[in-house]
């Protein structure tokens, strides 16, 4: 499999983007033609100059610190897309430059860019009250910093769809940055192409951490796709009855080290595992109303 898996999610080795991924997203009822599919050779974006980006450094450390904390107990709790560890070390990359005891490279890495990047434009869009405008202007600003490193971030691998789905997350909230039916193609993709959907046998050679963050992100991916699919008016791409991974179960970042692969004991009651609950029931309605069997 790993000679005849691609090792980019996308269209070509070194990621050709085509612009319509960054066309706003089209529902049926504003849909005039379908020309955001066509794929001529000048329709791609290589490493696209995104004219209105907002560097991190513009954002106060105080204000940066408020959005973070916004999106570890806000965002995280609904779309487990990475860990809270994750999240806060790579803000610390960034705004922590000068720390005792630690040597730090000149520059964030495109990585901690990419991932600060969208979670500050993400919690901008959900946490302003006033001057919403302004603030989603300087969220779509972040969002362009992050996705001008889409091409070294969207890897065919789980870290790539991790990635992907970041960006998705912020374009849930400002559909009109991006195709979210072409993203939530790619993810979707990527999802059967690593065998996301099903659950792998208890003897499989993978550690507790991994077992549970193939859960995670693929239901984090699906239930975006059916989100999406509820919008554009289709049946999801993945049916359920080819799902057999079961749901991801709320455990911490020292916990989920320290216990056995079968977390059978757990009780799946955090948030998003309900908002995955209510996907697969309409799911279910959305294969009814759009399937042609």
């Amino acid at each position: 499999m790993d000679a005849i898996t691609p090792s980019y999610i996308g269209l070509a080795t070194n990621l050709l983007i085509p612009k319509c991924v960054f066309s706003p997203t089209q529902t049926p009822t504003a849909r005039n033609e379908l020309d955001l599919f066509e794929m001529q050779e000048n329709n791609y974006l290589q490493s696209a100059s995104y004219s209105s980006t907002l560097p991190l450094t513009a954002i106060p450390l105080k204000v940066a610190e408020f959005l973070l904390d916004t999106y570890t107990t806000r965002i995280i709790p609904q779309y487990p897309i990475y860990s809270t560890t994750d999240v806060v070390q790579s803000f610390n990359t960034v705004y922590y430059r000068t720390t005792a005891n630690r040597t730090l490279p000149t520059e964030p890495s495109y990585r901690d860019t990419y991932i600060v990047s969208l979670i500050m434009a993400i919690s901008l869009s959900t946490a302003a009250r006033h001057k919403q405008a302004h603030a989603q202007t300087l969220a779509t600003g972040l969002f362009n910093t992050a996705v001008q490193h889409a091409p070294k971030m969207w890897s065919n691998d789980l870290a790539g769809l991790q990635a992907l789905l970041l960006s998705m997350q912020y374009v849930l909230l400002n559909p009109n940055v991006a195709n979210l039916t072409i993203l939530t193609g790619l993810a979707s993709e990527a999802c059967i192409d690593m065998g996301l959907h099903q659950e792998l046998p208890v003897d499989c050679d993978l550690d507790t951490q991994e077992r549970h963050l193939r859960r995670q992100i693929f239901w984090c991916a699906w239930e975006m796709e059916i989100a999406v699919a509820a919008c554009v008016r289709r049946p999801p791409r993945i049916q359920n009855n080819i799902i057999s991974v079961a749901l991801p179960y709320e455990l911490d970042d020292l916990t989920m080290s320290q216990i056995a692969a079968d977390t059978t004991d757990y009780s799946p009651t955090f948030m998003a595992h309900r908002i995955w609950i209510y996907r697969k029931l309409e799911s279910e309605i959305m294969n009814v109303l759009y399937q042609s069997d």
